[in-house]
């Protein structure tokens, strides 16, 4: 008998909402389908204006006499000459890449684990690189330089 309860209240729920009512099924399962085609026109809308991060091929600097081309070849040997500089970082790729009109450059590396602290030997690459590219470039347009850490080796 007291298994019974739940189901007696359960029914009259579904009278009181309607459950017996011709139609019912077939209004809830388009309600859901029209839920259903109206998020996934959303995902395609954000698909479709989504910030898209774009490799470029170089950069443009205005000078007293007219433009200045920096190719990404040029940036990437600025960056791979910077290397030196902080120990314990190898670069593995490095690119310029843009969002809209806001350059950045994004440097792939492999970290050497001898028991150093990789956010300030991060920090210093990144300092280094914009550093180099604004003295000796002149490219002041460059916002911040992205390090992403691929590998990390351990000293032998």
């Amino acid at each position: 008998m007291m298994n019974c309860v739940p189901n007696i209240y359960l029914g009259k729920l579904l009278t009181l909402i309607g459950y017996d009512m011709p139609g019912f099924k077939e209004g809830v399962f388009f309600t859901l389908a029209g839920i259903l085609v109206y998020i996934i026109i959303l995902e395609i809308i954000h698909f479709i204006f989504r910030k898209k991060e774009k490799r470029s091929h170089g950069i443009f600097s205005d000078s007293e006499k007219g433009k200045l081309y920096v190719s990404t070849a040029a940036i990437a040997d600025l960056v791979k000459s910077k290397e030196s500089e902080v120990s314990g970082i190898t670069v593995i790729r490095s690119y310029l890449a843009k969002i809209k009109k806001t350059y950045f450059i994004r440097i792939e590396t492999e970290l050497i684990n001898d028991n150093g602290i990789c956010p300030e030997r991060v920090a210093h690459l990144q300092n280094k690189v914009l550093s180099a590219i604004n003295d000796n470039l002149g490219i002041k347009t460059i916002e911040k330089v992205d390090v992403i850490v691929k590998r990390v080796r351990k000293v032998n």
